[in-house]
């Protein structure tokens, strides 16, 4: 993949593609020079492109695991419309060079010894999930496994085949309900846990009771959470989690950002504001106003910052309100 110093941004070559369902692909990338990617299952990358002049970033989780995999891959799900999908997925060829940052998130596997791992994704957050699950069931034999998946139809299932196997190869510890929310199961579900439905409060409290995850002793070997698919479904599994007693600190969610910017308030204030962020040990001033965001703002401006999304969840931005008390 890449080799990385700082933040700076280094070069990764894509040493093969293929498809990991429809309208997906899994692309595996090494460093440019050789040398090893140190990253944890969960993590991601962010990519950096210039399109007609302009820097787009878009970050994606990794689908291995070290220790499993040769080599670090992503994985990438069409966006409609989308200007990076439709790049990657169409246009992306073996050994182009891409530059990237760092590895980076905190959607990684907790400490749990014998405590049961439950996932529950959607759609294209099955790609953490996938790399995760992968840690739980090869690189620790003490901990049970349950995933809980909800697709449009069995094709759109990312790592379909190989989830699959694995729930074959380790019935005791791993066991996969799928839910598809199209007409037919597909030609492949026979002999797997699944059925027609819409994930929802009541259909996700049946399943974990029926699914047995709580034991005896709910207190001392509770369940772990991993969330992870679009906003809608990740508000409702974490209300239904937290209406069973669930506590947030058993549960871990990857947020799937994108930028988006409201619509302008009925009275609003658009007059420049002084910001000062802490860049690297270096106070950097500029001056923003709406409705520019404060990153869009430092951009213009040819302020390099690190930064993986444009969304409000952006880290970079959590750290410099915390540090600098931005009210």
């Amino acid at each position: 993949m890449a080799y990385f110093s700082g933040y700076e941004c280094n070069s990764a070559t894509g040493s093969s593609v293929f498809f990991a369902a429809t309208d997906a692909v899994t692309i595996v990338v090494e460093p440019a020079d050789g040398t090893v990617l140190a990253y944890r299952p969960g993590q991601f990358l962010t990519f950096l492109f210039v399109f007609n002049g302009r820097e787009v970033r878009r970050s994606y989780s990794f689908s291995s695991t070290p220790g499993i995999d040769r080599l670090p891959s992503v994985t990438v799900q069409r966006v409609p419309n989308g200007e990076v999908s439709r790049y990657l997925i169409d246009h992306l060829k073996v050994g182009d060079v891409v530059e990237c940052l760092p590895p980076s998130g905190k959607f990684v596997l907790e400490d749990g010894k014998e405590r049961t791992q439950v996932f529950v994704a959607a759609g294209s957050g099955m790609t953490p999930v996938f790399s995760l699950i992968q840690e739980a069931l090869y690189k620790r034999s003490e901990e049970n496994v349950v995933l809980i998946t909800q697709n449009r139809d069995w094709d759109s299932i990312l790592f379909r085949d190989r989830l699959r196997d694995m729930a074959g190869e380790l019935p005791g510890r791993f066991r996969w309900m799928s839910l598809l929310s199209g007409s037919g199961s597909g030609s492949g579900a026979s002999g797997l846990e699944g059925r027609v439905a819409r994930l929802n409060n009541a259909l996700l409290t049946e399943l974990l009771d029926s699914m047995k995850i709580w034991g005896e002793d709910r207190g001392r070997r509770r369940p772990f959470f991993y969330l992870c698919g679009p906003p809608g479904f990740m508000r409702m599994a974490v209300f239904t989690l937290r209406l069973l007693g669930v506590a947030d600190r058993d549960i871990k969610r990857e947020n799937f950002v994108v930028e988006y910017v409201p619509p302008p308030p009925v009275l609003a204030d658009t007059s420049p504001r002084a910001v000062v962020l802490r860049v690297e040990g270096a106070d950097v001033q500029f001056a923003t106003h709406w409705p520019s965001t404060i990153l869009q703002s430092a951009l213009d401006k040819g302020i390099a910052l690190p930064y993986s999304c444009k969304g409000e969840g952006a880290g970079l931005v959590r750290r410099a309100v915390s540090a600098g008390g931005l009210g």
